[in-house]
C-alpha cells in the first residue's frame, strides 16, 4: 500500500477563523470523507494556535491566572465524537475527555515527557509556575495533539470507503468552559472573573494507506467487515457520605476494566479551583477524607474479588502514604486500555496524603499534581472481561468524609467493542 497525507479543517469555521467557547463556538466538526483508503488511527493531529486573555478586551493572562499543568491543551477538549459520515451512527463518544486524559497521562507519561516532547506538542509542562508562564499568553502558542480514543489507538487502520467501510469519519470535539479550563493559583478570582480561551488556524492530519488497483479489486467485492477496538464509556456520580456507594447500568458486555477519578464537586467549573485535578475526598474544612476500604460488585454481589480491600489508613490512621493496593489497581485498570509508561507521575510526590483541598496546597504539588483514582480489572475472569449488559456494576467506598461536602466522581469503563459494516450501514455491538 501507498501511503498519502490529508489535512481538513473545521465544516463550522467561522469567517475569521477564530475559535472561542465564550464567543458561542463550542462545537468543531472536522470531517474525513469516503474515499477508497484506509485511515490511520494513530496518526490522527489536532493542531492550532491557543490563546489566553483574562477579559473580554484581550488583556494579557493575570498573574493568578492559571492552567492544568499536566494536561495543558487538553484542558480545553470536553467531549470527543466519532461518527460515520456516510450515516450518522456514533461509534464511541467519550464525555469528560478532560479529566480522562488526566488519569491517561498520570500514567503513560512522566516529568521527562511532560517538559519535553509534550509540552512541545500539548502545551504541557508539570511545574505550576512554568506551566501559568510558558503556556497562557495572548500571543499565541502552537500545538499538535493527537486525540486518544478506544477506535483510533485500538485498531491498525479504518477503512473510509462506504463499500467496504464505515463511509467517512465525522470527527466532532466539544470544547470546555472557561471556567473549568483555567484557575486562580491564589483561590482568589478578582482578576479573572471574564478569564478565556480562544482558538485558530485549527486543523486536523492523518495519514492514509491507498490500496494498490489490484487489492482495491478484491476489496470492492466484500459485502462488509469488521473491527475490534478498546472504547470508553463515560458515567457521573457523586457521593456525600462515608460509606460512599454507586451503581450503574452500564449496557456493555464485555467489559476489561474501570477506572475512576474524583474531585469534590464545587471545584468543577469554578475558577477558584483546579477542575482537572485529580484529588483525594476532601471535607468542608480542606482535610483530606482519606479511603479506608474499596469494595466492587456485581449485581450487588462482591466481584471480581470476593473480599474487602482494605486500606492502609484503616489500620494506620495517620500514614501520610496512599493505599499500595489501591494504587495498583488504579493504574492497571487503565492499563488495559493503553500501554503503561514505566516513567510515570507516579510517586511519592504526587502520591500521598500531605496536601489539602486548599489550591494553594494541591495546586502547588510538584511533578504535575496529584494523582489518586481507583479502578478494577476483570483480567482475572476465563474471558478476560465482564458482562454487565443487564446487571449493575457497582462500587463501596468508605473513606472519612464526615461533612456535607458531595464528592464528583468520574468512572471510565474499557469494553471490548466490534464494529461491524457492510453497504447497507453499521453496528456497534458492545
Amino acid at each position: 500500500m501507498s501511503n498519502r497525507y490529508i489535512e481538513v479543517r473545521p465544516q463550522n469555521n467561522p469567517s475569521d477563523g477564530l475559535i472561542s467557547y465564550k464567543n458561542g463556538n463550542p462545537q468543531i466538526t472536522f470531517v474525513i470523507g469516503e474515499q477508497n483508503a484506509f485511515l490511520l488511527g494513530k496518526t490522527i493531529r489536532l493542531s492550532g494556535k491557543f490563546y489566553a486573555y483574562s477579559d473580554a478586551a484581550k488583556t494579557a493572562p493575570h498573574a493568578t491566572q492559571a492552567l492544568n499543568g499536566r494536561l495543558g491543551v487538553y484542558s480545553i477538549l470536553d467531549q470527543v465524537i466519532l461518527r460515520s459520515n456516510k450515516n450518522k451512527a456514533t461509534i464511541e463518544h467519550i464525555r469528560d475527555f478532560n479529566r480522562m486524559m488526566s488519569s491517561y497521562f498520570s500514567v503513560t507519561a512522566g516529568k521527562q515527557d511532560g517538559i519535553s516532547h509534550l509540552n512541545t506538542a500539548g502545551l504541557i509542562m508539570p511545574n505550576f509556575e512554568v506551566a501559568r508562564t510558558d503556556t497562557l499568553g495572548i500571543a499565541g502558542e502552537d500545538f499538535s495533539i493527537h486525540i486518544p480514543s478506544g477506535l483510533l489507538n485500538g485498531t491498525g487502520s479504518i477503512p473510509l470507503s462506504s463499500d467496504y467501510g464505515i463511509g467517512g469519519l465525522e470527527f466532532t470535539i466539544m470544547l470546555a468552559p472557561d471556567s473549568s479550563v483555567f484557575y486562580s493559583n491564589t483561590g482568589t478570582t478578582t482578576n479573572i472573573v471574564d478569564c478565556w480561551y480562544q482558538l485558530s488556524d485549527l486543523r486536523l492530519s492523518a495519514e492514509l494507506e491507498v490500496p494498490p488497483p489490484d487489492q482495491l479489486s478484491q476489496l470492492m467485492r466484500l459485502n462488509g467487515g469488521t473491527l475490534e477496538y478498546n472504547s470508553i464509556s463515560s458515567q457521573y456520580a457523586t457521593v456525600n457520605s462515608g460509606n460512599g456507594i454507586v451503581n450503574f447500568s452500564l449496557g456493555l458486555s464485555k467489559v476489561q476494566s474501570v477506572f475512576v477519578n474524583m474531585i469534590p464537586a464545587k471545584y468543577l467549573n469554578n475558577l477558584a479551583y483546579d477542575s482537572m485535578a485529580t484529588l483525594m475526598p476532601m471535607n468542608t474544612d480542606n482535610s483530606q477524607a482519606g479511603i479506608k476500604t474499596q469494595t466492587n460488585t456485581r449485581a450487588g454481589v462482591r466481584y471480581p474479588r470476593e473480599f474487602v480491600i482494605d486500606g492502609n489508613l484503616r489500620t494506620s490512621a495517620d500514614t501520610n502514604v496512599t493505599d499500595p493496593e489501591i494504587t495498583r489497581n488504579y493504574v492497571n485498570a487503565i492499563a488495559k486500555w493503553t500501554n503503561v509508561n514505566p516513567e510515570t507521575y507516579l510517586s511519592s510526590v504526587t502520591s500521598n496524603r500531605n496536601y489539602t483541598g486548599a489550591v494553594t496546597s494541591y495546586g502547588k504539588v510538584a511533578d504535575g499534581g496529584p494523582v489518586m483514582g481507583l479502578g478494577v480489572t476483570y483480567d482475572q475472569i476465563g474471558s478476560g472481561t465482564a458482562d454487565f449488559s443487564n446487571v449493575q456494576w457497582g462500587l463501596e467506598v468508605d473513606s472519612n468524609l464526615t461533612t456535607d461536602e458531595p464528592q464528583a466522581f468520574f468512572i471510565y469503563a474499557v469494553n471490548k467493542n466490534t464494529l461491524v459494516f457492510n453497504k447497507e450501514g453499521l453496528q456497534v455491538i458492545n
